[in-house]
């Protein structure tokens, strides 16, 4: 059993490796054989955080002016007047 088992609730977060982050969206069900109890969690991806947020007027790596590659500091270079950016801009979660 996990350290952590007890603590399994929805709204919580969890990571898997080879698949990314993700939310547990309801209350987790208990089962219990008489041997071994087990949680089924119901999860979504993260990115569903980004439903919560209407984003007006928000450019990214659309190389637009307002673009936030091209007001990243030090992310252009000029080229026949043009603002090209060295990067796109990445966004991600830090833990």
């Amino acid at each position: 059993m996990s350290s952590f088992y007890d603590k399994i609730e929805r709204h919580y977060e969890l990571y898997v490796p080879t698949e990314g982050w993700f939310k547990i969206v309801e209350e987790p069900e208990l089962y219990n054989d008489g041997n071994v109890e087990t949680k089924s969690v119901v999860a979504e991806s993260y990115e569903i955080e980004l439903q919560q947020y209407d984003l007006i007027d928000f450019q990214i790596n659309t190389g637009e002016v307002d673009s936030r590659e091209i007001l990243a500091t030090d992310n252009t270079y000029n080229l026949g007047g043009y603002s090209i950016p060295y990067d796109n801009v990445r966004f991600y979660r830090d833990t």
